[in-house]
């Protein structure tokens, strides 16, 4: 289920990773500076949320519901990007949205394998369970531009994305074992 878990987060992350620039191209900004400077942004949310989530995380245990919560947040970002494709200002915002969730979730998701997989096999089941992340790395590229090609526009994808993060929230919070149910 972890992994499952994981593939879902990879599918988001490389959804912002790969398309970000793509998306703001086609709101009409054409300078590759401002293009960079503004696919920046989701990063710099994705790291303050890290840190505050990290803290906050620690503080109280509930690690699968802030795990399950940056899913949801992830979620309105990519719905938000699909909707406002046309406006830069608030494709940018949906985009920090997106990354606040999608990249503080990544780090906070590593937190749970460890309460189920102790001793030897440990390290075989993080493996496990970062290899079959990846393939949602291979997935979401995939299925973007895919769907751009047939649809000629990334905004069913980004639905579909919101769709893969709510799902993920919904399998971390009704999908696990008990063990996991802090």
């Amino acid at each position: 289920m972890l992994g499952l878990i994981y593939f879902l987060i990879q599918v988001g992350s490389y959804g912002l990773n790969f398309w970000a620039p793509h998306l703001i191209r086609a709101t009409g900004v054409d300078d590759a500076k401002v293009i960079g400077l503004l696919t920046a942004v989701p990063y710099v949310f994705g790291a303050i949320t890290m840190i505050t989530v990290g803290r906050l995380s620690d503080r109280s245990g509930g690690r699968r519901k802030y795990v399950a919560a940056l899913l949801v947040l992830a979620s309105i970002g990519f719905l938000g990007s699909g909707i406002f494709d046309k406006n830069p200002l608030l494709l940018v915002l949906s985009l920090g949205v997106m990354g606040a969730g999608v990249i503080a979730a990544i780090p906070a998701f590593w937190a749970l394998p460890p309460m189920i997989l102790t001793g030897a096999t440990a390290a075989g089941g993080i493996a496990l369970i970062n290899t079959l992340g990846q393939f949602g790395g291979i997935v979401s590229p995939l299925l973007v531009s895919s769907v751009l090609e047939v649809s000629g526009s990334t905004t069913p994808a980004l639905f579909m994305i919101s769709a893969t993060s709510l799902l993920c929230a919904f399998i971390l919070m009704f999908g696990l074992p008990k063990s996991l149910h802090e």
